[in-house]
């Protein structure tokens, strides 16, 4: 504050203007100024006609204080402005339904952010890897359920939709008709399940409930989404996948939801931090808007 008052004193000579100018009382401009003063071991102010100037002591310290703030400050609008044309990256894994609502979320908030948006992909396999990304920086948001996380508490989430498991079957299969598949009727199939390393929770409960209630179903862990759907498609057996995974365009399988009590919540993960940048509030709302409208045309 002492420079501050000694650089718009230099400029405005006046203790009033510079009081005004630093929305600070005069008395306090006044004590800066003598603090800096006594600080400096020389007189830098004079009086003369009833106004303030500057000692020869005070304006060659004047001169230099004030490039040097000028440096400083150009120095700190280079660093905001470097900070706002930093992408913002959103990890995705690449399944149907967010190859179709990403492109309208970049759409929605190009049309009203400098800031350009980066897209990269990550396997929900490696936990450990994707987590980096959030840690790392490397991703600003990743797009998964809730618990693959397992409630980190460095880790925030925002729900975008509510979602469940899902067979997937093959179109010639019997079970093919059936909207909704209870676990009774995936007795004696072989069920591959897609989960990652460590086990999501959710996951875990399904496949726990499957082993309670149906004995006879074979099940086999998949680490990729679109593996489960390969299988199925050959004929070796089920899927059993997050809603959300639904590949509308796969001509061999069908995605029918699976009968249990075990809801998904699909959504953004971050940063804590990130709840404080300027943009996540548009980033969020524009996710959201981008989900919901394509999910009303996902059928």
């Amino acid at each position: 504050m002492q420079l501050k008052c000694l650089i718009s004193l230099g400029q405005t000579h006046s203790i009033t203007q510079t009081a005004a100018k630093l929305y600070i009382a005069q008395s306090t401009v006044s004590k800066n100024l003598k603090r800096l003063e006594d600080e400096l071991g020389f007189p830098i102010l004079t009086v003369r006609a009833h106004q303030t100037h500057l000692t020869p002591e005070g304006q060659y310290l004047w001169t230099h204080v004030q490039k040097l703030d000028a440096q400083f400050t150009a120095v700190i609008e280079h660093i905001y402005a470097q900070k706002a044309s930093t992408p913002i990256t959103v990890a995705h894994s690449i399944i149907p339904f967010e190859r179709a609502f990403l492109p309208l979320f970049i759409q929605r908030f190009a049309a009203h952010h400098q800031r350009p948006v980066h897209l990269i992909n990550f396997s929900p396999a490696a936990y450990a890897d994707s987590l980096n990304l959030l840690l790392q920086q490397e991703a600003t948001f990743l797009l998964m359920q809730e618990d693959f996380f397992r409630h980190d508490s460095r880790i925030s989430f925002t729900p975008l939709l509510q979602a469940r498991y899902s067979v997937i079957v093959p179109r010639q299969h019997p079970l093919a008709t059936q909207p909704l598949i209870t676990l009774e009727q995936l007795a004696h199939q072989h069920l591959w399940v897609w989960n990652s390393e460590p086990p999501v929770r959710s996951v875990v409960q399904v496949s726990q409930l499957i082993r309670d209630r149906v004995p006879s179903a074979t099940l086999t862990p998949v680490v990729n989404i679109a593996e489960c759907a390969m299988y199925a498609a050959s004929g070796a057996g089920l899927g059993i996948v997050p809603s959300v995974a639904y590949d509308t365009g796969n001509p061999d399988v069908v995605y029918n939801f699976l009968d249990v009590p075990i809801p998904i919540n699909y959504g953004v993960s971050y940063l804590r931090t990130t709840k404080k940048e300027a943009y996540f509030p548009a980033v969020i709302h524009d996710l959201t808007t981008a989900v919901k409208t394509k999910k009303d045309l996902w059928s």
